[in-house]
């Protein structure tokens, strides 16, 4: 005799998938078994009218989701047919840290290498815009002089060891590359998703 044991779950949340597993149990005198016997059916349906959107690949050990800004620039919403949720990427988390000194002559406070970026932005709003700060030097390794907006990823990248790698095809984003640029033109996994 067949059980009335039915049991539906959702697998996947896309909002195309119609995705149902069901278990049956038989009893033995069904089946001539001893034991119980579980039967699964999957169902999945996804339209046949363009491709599913892509999968990120696993975050890497070491590395954190880096959202980026949900206002979308022309370009993307141009050449892209994904919406500005797909437009993230992987940062490795920093391996080293020191403390440094703040570049701005106004400022003389000690802060850890990892936390430049929210010292600049939340001690010196608009550090780069006034016009008054345009260059600094790093003193942790003699550099020339660079703008004050690169400090921040010098830093970060040189001496806190911080990369980032693309979500999608899982390559290593070159210094100074964008993470936009590099998914609407470089990278390969979102090829089907370019207009």
């Amino acid at each position: 005799m067949l059980s009335q044991g039915i049991h539906s779950t959702a697998i996947d949340s896309t909002p195309y998938a119609s995705n149902i597993t069901q278990d049956r149990y038989t009893s033995s005198e069904d089946e001539g078994l001893s034991c119980q016997h579980v039967r699964k059916w999957n169902t999945f349906y996804y339209p046949s009218t363009g491709p599913k959107t892509p999968s990120p690949l696993p975050i890497p050990d070491g590395y954190r989701v880096i959202a980026r800004s949900s206002k979308l620039s022309g370009d993307w919403s141009r050449q892209l047919t994904l919406d500005g949720s797909y437009n993230f990427y992987y940062e490795r988390k920093p391996t080293r840290d020191f403390r440094l000194k703040c570049p701005l002559p106004c400022c003389a406070k000690v802060i850890q290498g990892c936390e430049i970026r929210k010292h600049l932005k939340d001690d010196h709003p608009g550090f780069s815009q006034d016009g008054r700060y345009r260059k600094v030097a790093c003193i942790e390794c003699d550099t020339m002089e660079m703008e004050v907006r690169c400090y921040a990823n010098h830093v970060l990248e040189t001496h806190c060891d911080v990369s980032a790698r693309c979500a999608y095809c899982g390559n290593q984003l070159t210094r100074g590359e964008s993470v936009t640029h590099h998914h609407i033109v470089i990278c390969e996994a979102l090829i089907p998703y370019r207009c």
